[in-house]
């Protein structure tokens, strides 16, 4: 039976206490009509320096390698070593081969198995050691309680400083972060809220401070039965290179109200477009 498609699945770390040299990687084989294959079947793995030429910089091989409707699932590096020799920063394409040929298309390897990097490294691990890009990320918390009025709160000046508190990459500053590349972020956010009387209450991660709940990620409550709430609100957002992403909140009904120091924004970047 002729195989010519693979679906790959993932690529995942083993866990271990040192660096991993191993990646889990699981697929899965269709026939010429779809259908997909039970049985065995030998498979060679290998990495390339593209989606398209035949020269490798790895390569393993897996033979008889179980299908259970199309599904298998390898450990790639048992035989081949997977190291900083390897995973030198550029990007790698992952191709799978059976005995009819190589299946199609290539994968591009992204950050995971590049962790194998930081086994090369002395000393305290930092974006500078590394040889691969900085992807950025950032994780604030809240700043002290303060007393708001009804309807939208001014962007909330959530810090990057203190416990627990980090910007990778320097691109958020006072409750705002700035997209460095046109990319998909992912962020998160929750608010502690009390002394909240109002039957509407609304936070957004609004880009370029926009307060448009339909466009924004956001989360609404609406029950007045206890004064104090926690929101909380996350999604994918498409920010162009120096758009913006902040935390706005709306109370209605109210005339004041107290935001608490429980609370934290987040937020990375997923992949650049």
């Amino acid at each position: 039976m002729r195989l010519t498609s693979v679906i790959v699945a993932c690529l995942l770390p083993m866990l271990a206490q040192a660096v991993p040299t191993q990646t889990r990687h699981q697929g899965r084989l269709l026939d010429v009509n779809g259908t997909p294959v039970n049985g065995t079947v030998n498979l060679t793995f290998a990495l390339h320096l593209d989606a398209t030429t035949t020269s490798t910089v790895w390569t393993e091989s897996h033979a008889g390698t179980v299908l259970e409707d199309g599904v298998y699932s390898v450990t790639l590096g048992e035989s081949s070593t997977l190291d900083s020799s390897v995973f030198t920063g550029s990007t790698l394409w992952l191709s799978v081969t059976t005995p009819s040929g190589e299946l199609g298309p290539r994968t591009a390897v992204l950050s995971v198995p590049y962790a194998v990097q930081a086994g090369s490294v002395s000393g305290p691990v930092n974006a500078t050691s590394l040889t691969m890009p900085s992807r950025p990320a950032f994780f604030a918390r809240a700043p002290a309680a303060t007393t708001e009025d009804a309807g939208w709160t001014d962007t909330i000046a959530f810090t990057d400083t203190g416990a627990g508190a980090f910007d990778n990459g320097g691109h958020f500053s006072a409750g705002v972060f700035t997209a460095p590349v046109d990319g998909l972020y992912f962020f998160t956010s929750s608010i502690r809220m009390d002394s909240v009387n109002s039957n509407h209450m609304r936070i957004i991660i609004g880009t370029n401070g926009s307060t448009d709940n339909n466009s924004n990620p956001h989360t609404i409550i609406g029950s007045p039965s206890t004064n104090y709430h926690s929101l909380v609100v996350s999604g994918l957002k498409h920010l162009s290179a120096n758009e913006t992403a902040s935390v706005k909140v709306y109370v209605n009904g109210d005339s004041s109200w107290t935001r608490q120091t429980e609370g934290s924004f987040s937020g990375y970047l997923v992949s650049e477009l």
